[in-house]
């Protein structure tokens, strides 16, 4: 028992979890908090680098034989997912085309940060992810 409490302490006083919950407070209060656009610009970049770097790492040390199916299904998802939410807000819930294309932008797309809270979150319970799932979310 101590043992998960550890890791819901640890996960919840995450910075990147504390960042969300400053973010939510300040909404909820109606605060005018706002990063600069050139600090929202740098996040992004470091985001979208230490992705790939660590990606292409993983990838040179596994090889291309490990990833090719993993790989391969992560395309057809990419695909897949945002397919069927545009099919499934068009037809059944009856939305126009461009708000059944931002449902499915929503659906088909991947959170960098919560990929990372995830990744940390199966280390702390010891069970990691592959070391090429990084690479996933490159091609996603």
């Amino acid at each position: 028992m101590s043992e998960m409490t550890d890791i819901l302490r640890t996960s919840f006083l995450s910075p990147l979890v504390l960042a969300f919950l400053v973010g939510m407070i300040a909404t909820l209060i109606r605060s005018e908090l706002e990063f600069p656009q050139p600090v929202l610009n740098a996040i992004s970049i470091y985001l979208v680098f230490s992705i790939a770097l660590q990606g292409g790492t993983e990838l040179a040390e596994a090889g291309f034989s490990s990833i090719a199916v993993p790989a391969l299904v992560t395309l057809a998802l990419v695909f897949i997912v945002p397919s069927a939410c545009y099919f499934l807000a068009r037809r059944f819930i009856g939305l126009d085309i461009p708000n059944a294309a931002g449902i499915a932008a929503l659906y088909g797309s991947v959170s960098s940060v919560t990929f990372f809270a995830a990744l940390t979150l199966a280390e702390k319970l010891n069970t990691p992810a592959e070391p090429f799932v990084p690479v996933l979310v490159s091609i996603m």
